[in-house]
């Protein structure tokens, strides 16, 4: 049994269940996403769609993964750098000041809470579509909002200028280059995704590479090297 996430939530087994909910919750977390949009652009963050969201803006021609389970943003943390000996500390007092600026902003439907176990990440979700167990690793047990937007942390390195870290447990080991993220000038470009326009990485083809390693639509996760890989299967990633 092939797992088609890290976390090892979606396998071959699984799938058709999976790309279900997705139909049934997707519209729901891309709706959300445009809030959130506004609310960091209104911050004046330095932004990007990630993960397997910007997979399908790339890859998929701006179309949703028919098993994605959440929407992904990541964001720049200013002055936090990877190195830090108080890294997690600073990256939950950046979360608590983003969360008042959400708390200010936010549609009532919404709401938002800050996750600091597996991940340093901002969670905006709408309680009224329910939630399910979730196990990001072994040592942790938690839930998870079927319409959920994720906010990432994104860290700088004093000690490693050319590479980004995302602060997540999974990819503590995922170097991202800098040019691959920053644009060479102010500009952030864009990337069309289901119906709208999102922050973009510099170099998103790149960006996913450092992400992922492989990514084509025949990839499986190898716990091993927390990379993907290409396999001889039907299953789309």
């Amino acid at each position: 049994m092939s797992s088609l996430t890290s976390h090892g939530n979606i396998t071959s087994d699984n799938l058709q269940e999976a790309m279900e909910k997705t139909n049934l919750y997707g519209p729901k977390r891309v709706k959300m996403s445009r809030d959130v949009k506004k609310i960091l652009n209104k911050l004046g963050a330095t932004w990007t769609i990630d993960g397997g969201t910007l997979m399908g803006a790339w890859r998929d021609c701006g179309k949703m993964l028919p098993h994605d389970d959440d929407f992904d943003f990541v964001v720049h943390a200013p002055g936090i750098y990877n190195s830090d000996e108080n890294r997690d500390l600073k990256c939950i007092e950046f979360l608590h000041e983003l969360k008042k600026f959400f708390d200010e902003s936010l549609n009532p439907n919404y709401e938002c809470r800050i996750v600091d176990t597996y991940c340093k990440k901002l969670e905006i979700y709408e309680p009224c579509y329910g939630k399910y167990p979730f196990t990001p690793l072994p040592h942790i047990q938690t839930d998870y909002h079927n319409v959920t937007c994720d906010v990432m942390l994104l860290l700088s390195d004093s000690q490693d200028p050319w590479h980004l870290y995302i602060q997540h447990e999974k990819m503590r080991h995922t170097k991202i280059h800098v040019y691959h993220f920053f644009p060479p000038d102010i500009h952030q470009p864009n990337i069309y995704y289901e119906g709208s326009m999102y922050n973009s990485p510099y170099d998103p083809e790149n960006y996913l590479k450092d992400l992922y390693g492989y990514i084509g639509k025949n990839a499986v996760y190898n716990p091993e090297t927390g990379f993907y890989e290409s396999q001889d299967s039907s299953v789309l990633r």
